[in-house]
């Protein structure tokens, strides 16, 4: 495994992350959403 490989690994693991916060947030917001529909009524 070349200093090459570990340095696209590495990009791959931050990529991952930060789809799953973007995953995360959109989840939040749809809480939120849901909650704010909810208290309008």
């Amino acid at each position: 495994m070349s200093a090459e490989d570990g340095r696209t690994s590495e990009m791959s693991a931050i990529r991952l992350c930060g789809a799953l916060t973007l995953a995360d947030s959109v989840d939040i917001m749809r809480v939120y959403v849901y909650k704010i529909k909810s208290m309008m009524k």
